[in-house]
């Protein structure tokens, strides 16, 4: 893989680390086989130390302190100390974490996929889901026949 490709896939890695980053700040997070992946992944391509993707995943799923007098403040510092984990796991990857531009083109591409289709992509993703709803009746026909043969068929146009 070139360099730029790398860097490109890292960039898109760190905004979806960016956006549980987001979750984070209104609940804990369940410990999902995604984030666990995506910290995989981006650990690989670091300097080694696993110390800030551990304790990422340690804090975005830390369970609220049911005897605490209120919810806020624990998601206040849930979100802060997974920015600080997001940030230097970014650091870690050679990305300028500390740039208002990083991290402008960040949360632009958090945005970016968080927006709702277009009316074009609908329109694809309808066409999508039509074709993969036609094939799936065709594969479940085919075993049907397979196993039935066809005298369990009803012939066209048979109610």
């Amino acid at each position: 893989m070139d360099d730029a490709a790398r860097q490109r896939a890292l960039f898109i890695g760190l905004a979806a680390l960016q956006d549980y980053v987001d979750q984070a700040r209104r609940n804990p997070l369940r410990g999902t086989v995604h984030l666990r992946a995506l910290l995989a992944a981006l650990a690989l391509h670091g300097k080694g130390d696993p110390t800030p993707y551990q304790h990422f995943w340690d804090r975005v799923r830390e369970p609220l302190d049911p005897n605490a007098y209120s919810e806020a403040p624990q998601h206040y510092e849930r979100g802060t100390y997974a920015q600080t984990y997001w940030t230097m796991i970014a650091r870690d990857l050679g990305f300028p974490a500390d740039s208002v531009d990083f991290c402008h083109r960040i949360n632009a591409a958090v945005a970016k996929a968080r927006r709702p289709p277009s009316e074009e992509e609908s329109v694809a993703i309808a066409e999508r889901e039509r074709i993969v709803q036609e094939l799936r009746n065709a594969v479940h026909h085919r075993e049907f026949v397979a196993t039935k043969g066809r005298r369990g068929m009803k012939p066209s146009g048979y109610p």
